[in-house]
């Protein structure tokens, strides 16, 4: 493949409107690399949205219609057949560097097809599962070693998925890029308002947890501690996000009888949810698994202390009494000790915030982590090959 062939064909299950780690880690990353061109292809997922739209050096390509939209399984697994032949179509107009397909997932199935009919072009795979990917049935693990054993090369948003993956491919290289932060966005603001909207008397101290309202993010267990800790200290506790769980927490803060202390707050654009960081004295998520964990790097970068468990992607950034402080994830009694560590240590908030903050200016800017990607581009395209680097 020549050197001057910089259009780089891209396939997502979804894309902007929708938030969440792909969606915000593909754009970050294109609109820093505008020396390339690049075709998204990603399923219409979301009514409203053209079916082709032009954003910068960026056309994004929405296939499937009201079957991308579906959430029954069988409609869904049409989704990979439609993104393979839209991109069977680009192919034969355009000349593509390589295929990069995010998360394996649907979008990667489509990636999987597409090279059986072009063995030849680089197909190169972003893992950002957040899952316990051993604990999943044994045909979605089956679907995801299929992909894998398809690819060229891999980046990983962790340690975590980088043993994952070598653990099935030990003959690629697996780069670790982590999700970034726009560390411009996610900064302290004047969020005082606020407390006086949400009604939370001035002495309180306010806990935050940002999340989707899922088992395996522990929001019980949370709500659980929050009552030990509302016991001890005057806090008040602010969960911001939405899910099938919504109504069982709800029902579980009148149980515990500190409904009135307890805020759900919908899931909002990351400017708003940059308000809700500035408010918190303590953000903390006690995740049963996790790929990455944007959320904490985003507290982080606000200067809010963090509290997390040990667990997927964690570990990579969340250093135990340095930038923040571990807790058990299940165990509602340490993840209250630790809550109520840090509300009474003021010395030791401050600590972890400032390491904290030092950490994500180095290694989780998007500045960075497009450069990142740009060099595994770069080997690529130009048939060079490193060891998998050590972020």
């Amino acid at each position: 493949m020549s050197e001057k062939v910089k259009r780089i064909l891209l396939l997502s299950t979804a894309y902007l409107p929708a938030i969440g780690g792909s969606e915000l880690a593909l754009k970050n990353i294109t609109e820093r690399l505008d020396e390339y061109e690049f075709d998204i292809i990603t399923g219409h997922t979301m009514p409203g949205t053209p079916e082709k739209e032009q954003q910068g050096n960026v056309t994004i390509y929405r296939v499937g219609g009201p079957l991308a939209m579906s959430q029954f399984l069988v409609p869904k697994i049409f989704l990979p057949f439609a993104i393979a032949f839209k991109a069977s179509q680009l192919l034969k107009k355009n000349e593509y560097a390589l295929m990069h397909a995010y998360q394996a997932s649907q979008a990667a199935g489509a990636g999987w097809i597409i090279k059986h009919v072009y063995p030849s072009l680089k197909f190169l795979l972003t893992v950002q599962e957040g899952k316990n990917l051993g604990a999943q049935p044994w045909i979605i693990r089956y679907l995801r070693s299929t992909i894998l054993k398809s690819i060229d090369r891999a980046t990983v948003i962790s340690t975590y998925l980088q043993k994952y993956v070598q653990s099935i491919r030990e003959d690629i290289v697996v780069d670790l890029i982590p999700n970034g932060v726009d560390t411009n966005l996610f900064s302290r603001r004047d969020a005082s308002f606020l407390r006086g909207q949400l009604n939370i008397p001035d002495q309180h101290a306010i806990i935050v947890s940002i999340s989707r309202l899922v088992e395996k993010n522990g929001i019980e267990y949370l709500i659980s501690a929050f009552k030990e800790v509302s016991i001890k200290h005057l806090s008040s506790l602010v969960i911001v996000g939405d899910g099938p769980l919504k109504k069982s927490l709800q029902t579980l803060t009148k149980e515990l009888d500190i409904g009135h202390l307890v805020h759900f707050i919908s899931a909002c654009p990351p400017a708003e949810v940059v308000l809700y960081l500035s408010l918190a004295d303590v953000f903390i998520r006690p995740s049963l698994s996790e790929g990455f964990g944007t959320a904490f790097i985003e507290a982080m970068s606000v200067g809010v202390p963090v509290i997390g468990p040990a667990v997927g992607g964690i570990t990579d950034f969340l250093i135990n009494e340095k930038t923040g402080l571990v807790c058990i994830s299940h165990d509602p009694h340490d993840i209250a000790r630790q809550i109520l560590r840090l509300l009474n240590d003021k010395t030791l908030q401050n600590e972890l915030v400032q390491n904290a903050k030092t950490m994500v200016n180095e290694r989780y800017t998007w500045d960075y982590i497009a450069e990142q990607m740009r060099s595994v581009y770069d080997q690529i395209i130009n048939n060079k090959h490193q060891i998998s680097n050590k972020f």
